[in-house]
């Protein structure tokens, strides 16, 4: 059985008024050589915890990107993205430069 891993995502409304929570496996992040690669389909559901905006990856730099109100960036550490608004980057602050 694949690995789950569960991640902050935007409500998936079904018919009748439910909501689906989303999981989401490990065949939706790839490792090629120490860089994850995000599906599409995933990168579309996900949601900046702290404005709900959407979120883009940034692969040079290894950082999903929230491209709503915040502007927050979010760490990916051993291959898994931490979205949590305390370990996100502010938009003010440099990436190291």
């Amino acid at each position: 059985m694949p690995r789950k891993l569960r991640l902050h995502t935007k409500n998936l409304h079904k018919e009748g008024g439910s909501t689906e929570r989303l999981v989401v496996h490990s065949s939706d992040l790839t490792e090629p050589q120490g860089k994850i690669k995000i599906s599409k389909t995933l990168l579309e559901i996900l949601a900046c915890p702290a404005c709900k905006g959407g979120i883009e990856y940034d692969e040079t730099a290894q950082k999903l990107v929230c491209v709503g109100r915040c502007q927050r960036r979010y760490p990916i550490r051993d291959g898994i993205p931490v979205m949590l608004i305390d370990e996100a980057e502010l938009p003010d602050e440099k990436r190291g430069e």
